[in-house]
């Protein structure tokens, strides 16, 4: 559940994790130098005590940042399709986010090496309007991890041999961060990813060698828990896993599917501590037992920040939500920003 952490609070002297989070950004490129104007107006706040040593950075980014990838048009550049333009400013965001974050850290007095932001992504329904084809091909090339939980990989035999031999397209991801005093303390967050199953509804015969657990031609309205039990499975195992080794580590879903059906997956799931849930095009949060779950709008219209603590006694107890609105942020100057640039060329 998400509660204020206080900040002056003195006893603190655990771990941090800092979470930028967006979603459903549906190829609005245009859009980008506005949120990230944002990120660097809010970094201090986005991704606090970042010179530390126990902190771990995260953009996480919850589905459809692509849409229609297969279609031409641009004036700018008519040869390219709209998803390897989509994929230019994505890969330009990655590198934007990691450098407001670095220049942040190097001005910081006795930093550490900085932490740079490690980029978290899971497919969304209109990341594969173009097929297997071109998802892949982002997954393979893009420095990120793409966390694939719900992905059928007895039947999905593209998606099985890619990640062979590339360590960034995984099932879950983990990762380790020290305490800030106790050297024997390592605490542990697992993230994973699941994405809306019914591509047979939403992109019937483009998903070659890719299947999703629970597969169907029903609309979201119409799917029930009995439909998703394969995506719930999927999560429940990897969860169990993680918490037969990790007692008290912390697991974090990015799950493209909307927040009433990423609800019936935190119900039978209790174990998961955060949601950040895409697909719904909301700005909500809503906190059940230990778990919350935050929407995170559309369009580059916002950006959640998320900042979590383990607290002395390796508990991932407390955190905090804000949201940033990048229609908020001044316009001025943005035609020299070097995104804008970017864009202009």
């Amino acid at each position: 559940m998400i509660n204020r952490i206080q900040g002056n609070d003195t006893a603190f002297k655990g771990a941090r994790v800092n979470i930028l989070a967006t979603a459903d950004n549906h190829g609005n490129i245009m859009r980008l130098p506005r949120l990230l104007k944002t990120v660097e107006n809010n970094a201090k706040e986005i991704f606090p005590k970042s010179e530390s040593p126990s902190t771990l950075n995260f953009f996480a980014i919850v589905g459809d940042w692509f849409i229609n990838p297969s279609k031409k048009g641009f004036v700018t550049h008519p040869e390219l399709s709209n998803g390897e333009l989509q994929n230019l400013a994505l890969l330009k965001t990655i590198d934007s986010v990691r450098l407001i974050v670095k220049k942040m850290v190097d001005k910081i007095p006795g930093r550490h090496k900085p932490v740079i932001p490690e980029t978290l992504y899971t497919m969304g329904n209109h990341c594969l309007d173009a097929g297997t084809s071109f998802m892949l091909n982002v997954m393979r090339k893009n420095p990120m991890k793409t966390l694939v939980t719900n992905v059928d990989l007895n039947n999905s035999p593209r998606l099985a041999e890619a990640m062979k031999t590339n360590g960034n397209i995984v099932k879950s991801a983990v990762f380790s961060i020290p305490d800030d005093k106790d050297v024997s303390l390592v605490h542990k967050i697992m993230f994973l990813g699941v994405t809306i199953p019914s591509m047979s509804f939403y992109n019937p015969g483009l998903c070659d060698g890719l299947e999703f657990f629970d597969n169907s031609n029903k609309k979201d309205a119409n799917l029930k828990e009995e439909d998703l039990q394969g995506t719930i499975e999927s999560v429940r195992a990897e969860v169990e896993a993680f918490k037969s080794k990790n007692p008290k580590g912390a697991v974090i879903l990015l799950s493209h599917m909307g927040g009433r059906l990423s609800e019936i997956v935190r119900k039978n799931v209790p174990e998961i501590d955060h949601i950040l849930n895409g697909h719904d095009h909301k700005n909500s949060q809503l906190n059940v037992g230990i778990t919350s779950i935050n929407s995170l709008g559309k369009d580059n219209e916002m950006i959640k920040a998320l900042n979590f603590e383990f607290d002395d006694e390796g508990n991932f107890a407390r955190g905090n939500m804000t949201p940033y609105f990048t229609e908020t942020t001044l316009a001025d100057g943005l035609e020299k920003h070097p995104f804008q640039l970017f864009l202009d060329s």
